[in-house]
């Protein structure tokens, strides 16, 4: 039996969500992974991986693009997955002005009704090796940050 209700999922972030460097969104996967395991429950999902787009804003648009698109969504967000940093980190942005606008973001999209998912940065094969340390302490505290329906 399906459940009518689909789960409506974001996919958000940067050239990462949208699929680089193979043209492959992971929400792709995620799709496969829950008809596989919960053929029962349906999913949509909304892939919004803007290239190059950081999460400090200005320069970036993240808060700014969460707003249009909730806006415009008919069907809310059950879950926004969220992936963000890695450019800002290869443009030297601090790691700790990273965090605070992350926290920015998930706050936006979890009063409004939406769970989030937030990723790490992962490791960046066209990034400086000396940017590790920085995405290892702001991974850090996306993982100890803690906060109801996150």
């Amino acid at each position: 039996m399906l459940i009518p209700n689909p789960i409506h999922i974001l996919c958000f972030g940067n050239s990462l969500t949208q699929g680089f460097p193979i043209n492959h969104p992971y929400a792709i996967a995620l799709e496969d992974t829950f008809q596989t395991s919960s053929p029962y429950i349906s999913i949509r999902t909304d892939v919004q991986g803007l290239p190059g787009d950081q999460v400090v804003s200005p320069p970036g648009h993240y808060l700014p693009r969460l707003d249009i698109l909730y806006d415009d969504i008919k069907i809310p967000y059950s879950w926004m997955v969220i992936l963000g940093g890695t450019n800002d980190l290869n443009q030297n942005q601090d790691a700790d002005d990273i965090f605070e606008h992350l926290m920015k973001v998930w706050d936006y999209a979890l009063s409004r009704g939406t769970q989030v998912l937030a990723l790490t940065v992962p490791e960046c094969g066209a990034c400086r090796p000396e940017l590790d340390p920085r995405r290892d302490y702001l991974n850090g505290m996306i993982r100890a940050h803690q906060a109801e329906n996150l």
